[in-house]
């Protein structure tokens, strides 16, 4: 789903930095682990946290979550920041032009992050990834990447885990 050309949403720092404002999943919210998740916080680190007070700082790619970060989604977790002419974006459609699986004109909000390069201690960024998570107001959610070659996304975790810390993908 292209959305580049939308303007990069502000951020609070290019380097473990997040979307400075909490951002909504549909009208309504979506359904995520037994509850209904109204907005996340979208990190330069390559996730969206359902806990609004996350700073995005998180750059220590585990799979398990803090309990009390109230779910994640690790689309490309890594320690990333965002390189020139990147950022992050987010546009919501009441038809989703990605069809969600056994359903059609289900709205979806799409988050696409650009530009990434993984943080290189003493130089600049390696790589620039590109990727995206679709979420589809049933509750579906996919993950899409353009540009995660080896060097920039292998050492990343990609999940999505509820707010205990007990179940997940």
């Amino acid at each position: 789903v292209d959305i580049s050309a939308d303007p990069a949403l502000a951020i609070t720092d290019t380097d473990d930095g997040r979307a400075s404002d909490a951002l909504a999943l549909g009208p309504n919210g979506v359904p995520f682990y037994g509850r209904t998740v109204r907005s996340v916080v979208m990190s330069t680190n390559g996730y969206l946290a359902t806990d609004s007070a996350q700073a995005g700082t998180d750059f220590a790619n585990t799979c398990a979550v803090d309990a009390t970060d109230l779910g994640r989604l690790n689309v490309l977790h890594d320690d990333f920041v965002v390189n020139p002419g990147g950022g992050l974006r987010r546009r919501y459609f009441a038809s989703c032009p990605r069809a969600s699986d056994g359903a059609t004109g289900v709205g979806c909000t799409v988050f696409q992050w650009t530009s990434l390069g993984r943080f290189v201690q003493g130089a600049a960024p390696d790589g620039a990834a590109e990727f995206q998570a679709v979420v589809y107001d049933n509750g579906r959610i996919v993950y899409q990447y353009r540009d995660a070659d080896p060097l920039t996304g292998g050492s990343a975790t990609i999940s999505i885990q509820d707010g205990s810390s007990n179940r997940g993908l």
